[in-house]
Formats: structure tokens, sequence, C-alpha cells
């Protein structure tokens, strides 16, 4: 049991860290793996190369872009709180893109569900420094390679 201890100790593997990274690698697993399809689905549902090309620059851009009101919130609202808010409202963008199949639903879709990626890493951090002690910060921060 001691060697397990130590195993766990020595990842970080706490319950707030470990409930986050759970988190982690299910959404950026699931939010990896239907991205890859999006340019085609557009295609398939009738959008130009000039949406396709939109989409990605969206992509891009929004990921840049919405690091700093996250941060904001979550230092108004806490960790906690900002993490649900930014998974219901990246849920809000999954449900528009099921329930409505147009490709302009998969571009308004994206201000929601792209949402969760950049809101969510300064909340992510945040929780990181706040459950981990400082010599564990850098386990907590341990990124794997994109799949």
């Amino acid at each position: 049991m001691s060697s397990w201890r130590q195993v766990t100790q020595f990842l970080a593997l706490q319950r707030n860290t470990s409930l986050l990274l759970a988190v982690l690698v299910l959404a950026g697993l699931g939010e990896r793996f239907w991205l890859g399809f999006a340019p085609k689905y557009l295609e398939a549902l009738g959008a130009g190369v000039l949406i396709i090309g939109l989409f990605d620059a969206l992509q891009t851009l929004l990921g840049a872009l919405y690091a700093y009101p996250g941060g904001w919130l979550t230092d108004r609202w806490g960790q906690r709180r900002s993490l649900m808010a930014f998974s219901a409202l990246s849920l809000c963008g999954y449900l528009l893109v099921l329930f409505w199949h147009h490709w302009l639903a998969l571009l308004l879709g994206s201000f929601l569900f792209l949402a969760w990626s950049g809101f969510s890493l300064p909340a992510t951090f945040t929780l990181i420094a706040t459950s981990l002690t400082q010599h564990q910060h850098t386990m907590g921060v341990l990124k794997p390679p994109n799949l």
C-alpha cells in the first residue's frame, strides 16, 4: 500500500486533480475526435471552401480570445462554478449542432463548444495551483501529447 501512496503522491493525484484529469481527458478526446471530421461534415452540409476555412480560423481565434475572460470569470466565480458554467456553455453548443443540421449551426455553435477549451484553461491552472503544493505544480500541468 505504501508504494501506491508513493506513486499517487509523486504524480500529484489528489481528489481534485484526479477528477480534473478525467474531465480533461474525456472532453479533450471527444473534442479532438469529432473536430477532425468537422470540415468534412461542413462539406456534407453544403458549406463551401470559404466557410470551412472560416471555421478553422474561428477555432484558432476563439482559442486565443477566450482565455482572458475565462481567467476573469474564474477569479469572480471560483474554479468549480466556472468549470461547471463553461461545461454547460459548451454542451449548449453541441446541442445546437446536434439538433440543427446546417453549416451555420456549426459556425454559431463553435462560439459555444470551443469555449470550454479556452475558458477552462485558467480555471484548470488555478485548481492545480490551489490543490497542489508548490513543488508538485509541474506534475499538475504536464500535458499529454495531442492524439
